[in-house]
């Protein structure tokens, strides 16, 4: 009883609690019950709870969601309407410029089946699209790929994607084919360059991806490791 009143045995402090925020609709099909995947939150880098309460999320089958009320209430953001696919691993908003947004398509984390399932087409994976732009808070949405998507011909999956708090025209991805990286990317067709190509022979798969705080020319990522 003490656990389930939010009292952690043996400690001295309780739990925070928790708020649902919905949606609490239960969605029925094809004999699954659920609301579909959120795996990704994002604040605008201006957020402060007062006058600026906008939030990111990332569906991977429902596109791009916005709330200008922390959560408490959401629309999506043109991408089910603009997109090739309305799979959304990540996003990544200008600090300096919330009206510069970018996000990166495809199953994240579905690339790890592609090794470790030798029937991986029974997930379903959904590989990247590449990446998208808006530069008017995603009314319109268009893709910059170049020296990207080409290498994911066929399979391969977008997961973590940064923006340089310095500097708006730096991106970064982590990626299932390794470290991508723009230097230029609200230019009118930025180009990428794939910076890592697995640090060893056995990791490729790149997950986690930040900016050291205060110090961007400092960048750690994840994989079987941490860099």
């Amino acid at each position: 009883s003490d656990f389930l009143n939010g009292i952690l045995p043996g400690s001295d402090y309780n739990f925070v609690p928790w708020i649902n925020l919905g949606p609490s609709e239960i969605l029925v099909q094809g004999g699954a019950d659920g609301i579909g995947q959120i795996h990704r939150l994002v604040f605008d880098p201006q957020f402060d709870n007062n006058n600026n309460k906008v939030m990111y999320a990332a569906t991977f089958y429902g596109g791009l969601w916005k709330s200008e009320n922390r959560g408490l209430a959401w629309h999506p953001l043109n991408t089910d309407l603009q997109l090739p696919m309305s799979s959304v691993s990540d996003i990544a908003v200008d600090y300096s410029n919330s009206q510069n947004i970018f996000i990166c398509t495809g199953l994240g984390d579905g690339g790890v089946e592609f090794i470790s399932n030798p029937n991986w087409g029974i997930i379903n994976p959904i590989s990247t699209f590449g990446v998208f732009r808006s530069i008017n808070g995603g009314d319109t949405w268009q893709p910059i790929n170049t020296g990207f998507i080409n290498w994911f011909q066929s399979t391969g999956v977008s997961r973590r994607m940064i923006i340089n708090p310095q500097n708006s025209d730096q991106l970064l991805i982590a990626t299932s084919a390794g470290i991508f990286r723009t230097n230029n990317a609200l230019a009118a067709e930025p180009i990428w360059s794939r910076t890592v190509n697995g640090l060893d022979t056995t990791d490729t798969e790149y997950r986690g991806l930040e900016y050291m705080p205060g110090n961007p020319n400092v960048i750690y990522t994840s994989g079987k490791d941490i860099y």
